[in-house]
């Protein structure tokens, strides 16, 4: 008797699946191959080789193939996966984060039914990035982010697998490149600063325009958990002749000084809806201050290159823990991620220090005095939290007219 889709789901430890997909499942399963080629030791072997992934993660995927291939229902299930995350269009990241294979730790093997399901779709996109003549070395650095996750995994849980498929969403659809040490989105701008350029000295002034209500400290309401009974709205106004908005300070604090900016001296410089280029940062490697301003130098120059038909963008933007200007205080001014940080003209984000800790440590540690001091930044986080301090994220921009990396455009106007 075949296994039903219940009976499955559960050996699998999944007991509640998502609205449709019994209906997925049926659609998926009536062309099911019998012998899933992406199971198979051959294509592992060749995906694993363009990818250059290092022994240890060959010698796991191959294994836990070996063992799914052996087992019908995780077959089916694996092949369920693939049907579901690379159809067309492929779903949103946020949509895949909720999804059971993703928002749970399963048990080992089924735990490398998504490294397996993501390693699938290496010929993919190796097709859609050769239409654009994009080189193969982009996307082999592309996707490293697969090793990344699956170590992640295996320091969090004593064993091999995969939790993180919504965010390969942008890597599998082409939307993200890996361009030495960073990676990148061309995209449109959508955050909460109105940045102006004035016409003759260059100068650059921040207006907020977001929603939210900000604190009396400068910060948005809400972070760190922390409400404050006395916030204000602040109203964005911006005519043919008039730019008006309380001003951002450079290092990330919104003031209550209102900043009315005459648009025949000052020009629009970045608004909601212009193209921009988003930086996200792999948790691969030291953030080395020359390699971060090289990617930056190639990322221009291969959107224009392999993107001809989008317009180029006006801006690098960043959301990140390491934003924080507390760091400022708390690192020495030769930290690489302090040099990062002070190329961009910073924004509040709504935030926690959860994100920081668990970027830095790889989990909250239960206990400051038993977390590990064994480098300059945990120790530095950990006598700040110890002292009563809260760390935050924070996002910021980095002009494209007039950048210069390493000259600190912004903040050294403060």
């Amino acid at each position: 008797m075949t296994a039903t889709f219940d009976d499955i789901m559960a050996s699998i430890g999944i007991d509640e699946t998502p609205a449709g997909w019994r209906e997925a499942w049926e659609e998926a399963q009536a062309a099911f191959p019998g012998d899933v080629p992406f199971l198979t030791d051959d294509f592992i072997e060749d995906a694993c080789r363009f990818c250059a992934h290092p022994e240890d993660i060959r010698r796991e995927l191959l294994r836990a193939a070996a063992q799914i291939r052996e087992d019908p229902g995780l077959s089916r299930a694996a092949w369920f996966l693939h049907q579901l995350y690379y159809c067309n269009p492929m779903p949103p990241g946020s949509e895949v984060f909720t999804w059971p294979f993703v928002a749970n730790a399963l048990a080992w093997p089924q735990a490398m039914i998504a490294a397996l399901v993501l390693l699938a779709g290496v010929p993919r996109l190796r097709a859609l990035h050769a239409v654009r003549g994009i080189p193969e070395e982009v996307t082999r650095d592309t996707l490293r982010d697969i090793e990344v996750w699956m170590r992640h995994f295996r320091r969090s849980y004593g064993y091999w697998g995969l939790k993180n498929m919504g965010w390969p969403t942008n890597h599998f659809a082409g939307r993200l490149y890996r361009l030495g040490r960073l990676e990148f989105i061309h995209t449109e701008y959508h955050g909460p600063a109105r940045a102006f350029l004035h016409r003759e000295t260059g100068r650059v002034v921040t207006l907020w325009g977001g929603e939210a209500k900000i604190r009396r400290d400068g910060y948005i309401d809400g972070t760190n958990d922390i409400f404050d009974e006395e916030t204000w709205a602040l109203d964005f106004n911006m005519s043919e002749d008039i730019a008006e908005g309380c001003l951002i300070n450079p290092v990330g604090l919104v003031t209550q000084q209102r900043v009315m900016l005459p648009l025949a001296e000052w020009r629009p410089a970045l608004l909601p809806g212009d193209p921009v280029i988003d930086i996200h940062i792999p948790e691969d490697g030291k953030m080395d201050f020359d390699d971060c301003g090289e990617s930056l130098r190639q990322a221009q120059a291969f959107f224009l290159r392999h993107f001809p038909e989008r317009s180029p963008a006006v801006a690098f933007v960043c959301g990140t823990w390491f934003f924080d200007a507390q760091y400022q205080q708390l690192l020495p001014p030769t930290s690489n991620i302090l040099r990062f940080q002070r190329e961009f003209y910073l924004h509040p984000l709504l935030s926690h220090d959860r994100e920081a800790f668990w970027r830095v440590f790889g989990e909250l540690p239960d206990g400051l005095a038993n977390a590990p001091r064994d480098t300059a930044l945990r120790r530095a986080m950990l006598d700040f939290k110890a002292s009563g301090g809260l760390l935050r994220s924070a996002a910021g921009f980095c002009l494209i007219d007039g950048m210069e990396w390493g000259a600190g455009r912004y903040q050294g106007d403060r």
